[in-house]
C-alpha cells in the first residue's frame, strides 16, 4: 500500500524563493530562501528568512529566521528570532525559553567623550571606511573638544583584521556579551563614553564639522539621539545615529536588537530594524529623536547599499547552489544588484587607494566575491522584467554621485564603468 502522502525531498544544489512546506517536506541540503516550514524534517541545508512553525530540526544552517514552534535537535543557528519575535543571537538556538536580560553596569565617567562604532565582516571595506573616519570625523570631534574613540567590531573573526590596516581604532573580537553584530550594538553603549556614534559600513560622511555641529543640539537634555540619516521609515535606525548613552542605558535590554512587532499578526507583523524599538521606547519616554533634513542629509552624507548583503550571501549559500544559479538569484532582487554595482565602484576606488583586490574570490580574482563587472553586464543585459530594469536604471545615477564625492574627497578623478546604462537602455537580451 501507498502512503497516504509521499514526501517531497529537498536536495542538494536547490533553491527555493518564498514556498511553504508542510509535513512531507524532508531537506537533505536544499537552500531555502524567506520560506515558510509547517511539518516535516529539516536534516540539513539552510533556511534564511523565513518562518519555521512546526517540525523537526536535526541539522543544517537557520539565519534570519523566525522559530515558532518545532522541535530543535540539531543545527547552526547563524541568528534569528523567537515566537515572540524578540532577537536571538548566533548560537541562542532554540528552544527558546522566556529570558530576562540583566543590566550591564555601564562604565563610569566618560564626560566629554565621543565612540565611533560599526561593525564589519569585511576588512577591505572596513578599510575604506576607517580611512574616511580617521580622516573626517576623528578630528572634527577632536576640534569641539570631545576625546575620541573608533571601535571595530570584526563579526566574522577578528583573525583576518590586520591592525596595521586601522591605525588608531580598536579591533574587537566577537565575544560572550557580544555574540554577533547586532549585540556589539548594545555592548557599545557600555564603553566609557558619553556619546556613541554607529556609523554603518557603508556609510561615509564627507564633512566631518557637520556632524561634529550636531553635537550642540544635546544641550536640551530631552534629546537623546540625532539620527544624520534622513529616513523617516526608519527612526532612530543606528545605521549613521548619535546616541547619548545615558538615555539609552536606562532602557531594559535588550536595547538596540532588531525585533518583530505585532508577532501574532504574522505574516503582518512589522520588522524594526536595530535601533528603532529603542527610539519607539524613548519618545513613549518624551524623549527627543532629532532627525537631520534630507538637503543636509544629501550634502554632507554619502552611502552604498547592500554591498554586505551580497558577499554574505554569497558565502552562505551561493557554493551550495552554484555559480549559475546565484547570479540568476541576483536578477531576481534589486538589492543584490544594487549591492552588486555598488560594490564595483567601490571595488575601483579601493583597487586605486590600495592596488589590492577588492571582495576577490577564492582564486584571487577582483569582486568575485561580489559580482565581476562581465557578470553584472551579462545579467542586466538579459534583465527581463520592467519594473526592476527601472529600478535599477534610476539607481546608478545615485551611486555614481556617492562614489564620485567620495572619490573628490580622496583628491582623485574617479573614472566610472563605461557601458552599464547602455546596456540597461537596450531591449532585454540584446548585445
Amino acid at each position: 500500500m501507498q502512503p497516504e502522502r509521499d514526501e517531497i525531498l529537498l536536495l542538494p544544489g536547490e533553491l527555493h524563493h518564498r514556498r511553504h512546506f508542510d509535513s512531507r517536506a524532508v531537506n537533505r541540503g536544499a537552500v531555502l530562501l524567506e520560506c515558510e516550514w509547517n511539518g516535516g524534517v529539516f536534516e540539513s541545508g539552510m533556511m534564511l528568512g523565513g518562518a519555521f512553525h512546526a517540525g523537526e530540526v536535526r541539522g543544517g544552517l537557520f539565519s534570519g529566521v523566525i522559530f515558532f514552534g518545532g522541535t530543535w535537535k540539531g543545527g547552526r543557528w547563524e541568528l534569528g528570532f523567537d515566537a515572540t519575535g524578540s532577537y536571538r543571537p548566533r548560537g541562542d538556538h532554540p528552544p527558546h525559553t522566556a529570558r530576562s536580560l540583566p543590566r550591564r553596569a555601564a562604565k563610569s565617567g566618560g564626560s566629554g567623550r565621543i565612540l565611533i562604532a560599526s561593525p564589519h565582516r569585511y576588512p577591505d571595506l572596513a578599510r575604506l571606511w576607517h580611512r574616511s573616519v580617521m580622516r573626517d570625523l576623528v578630528p572634527a570631534f577632536q576640534s569641539i573638544g570631545l576625546d575620541t574613540g573608533v571601535i571595530i567590531y570584526c563579526d566574522g573573526g577578528r583573525e583576518v583584521f590586520d591592525p596595521r590596516h586601522f591605525p588608531g581604532a580598536t579591533l574587537e573580537a566577537p565575544r560572550s556579551e557580544a555574540r554577533d553584530f547586532i549585540e556589539f550594538y548594545d555592548y557599545a553603549l557600555h564603553y566609557d563614553c558619553e556619546y556613541v556614534l554607529f556609523l554603518d559600513a557603508d556609510v561615509f560622511l564627507l564633512n566631518g564639522a557637520w556632524p561634529a555641529s550636531q553635537v550642540a543640539r544635546f544641550r536640551d537634555p530631552d534629546v537623546a539621539a540625532v539620527s544624520l540619516l534622513h529616513r523617516p521609515d526608519l527612526p532612530g535606525s543606528i545605521y549613521a545615529l548619535i546616541c547619548r548613552r545615558d538615555h539609552y542605558t536606562e532602557l531594559e535590554p535588550p536595547i538596540l536588537a532588531a525585533h518583530w512587532q505585532h508577532i501574532e499578526r504574522w505574516p503582518g507583523a512589522v520588522h524594526r530594524d536595530p535601533g528603532a524599538m529603542a527610539s519607539i521606547r524613548l519618545r513613549d519616554q518624551g524623549k527627543t529623536i532629532v532627525m537631520a533634513s534630507p538637503d543636509e542629509m544629501g550634502e554632507q552624507l554619502t552611502d552604498f547599499h547592500s554591498t554586505t548583503l551580497l558577499r554574505m550571501s554569497r558565502d552562505q549559500f551561493g557554493g551550495a547552489i552554484g555559480e549559475d544559479r546565484f547570479q540568476a538569484q541576483i536578477a531576481r532582487n534589486v538589492h543584490f544588484l544594487q549591492g552588486a554595482y555598488d560594490n564595483l565602484l567601490l571595488g575601483l576606488l579601493y583597487q586605486h587607494l590600495f592596488q589590492e583586490p577588492y571582495a576577490p574570490g577564492p582564486d584571487g580574482t577582483p569582486l568575485a566575491g561580489s559580482l565581476t563587472l562581465d557578470a553584472l553586464q551579462r545579467i542586466l543585459r538579459n534583465l527581463h522584467e520592467p519594473k526592476l530594469r527601472a529600478r535599477i536604471a534610476a539607481y546608478l545615477p545615485r551611486s555614481n554621485r556617492a562614489i564620485l564625492r567620495l572619490a573628490e574627497r580622496e583628491g582623485f578623478q574617479f573614472q566610472l564603468p563605461e557601458g552599464l546604462r547602455p546596456v540597461l537602455a537596450q531591449p532585454p537580451g540584446r548585445l
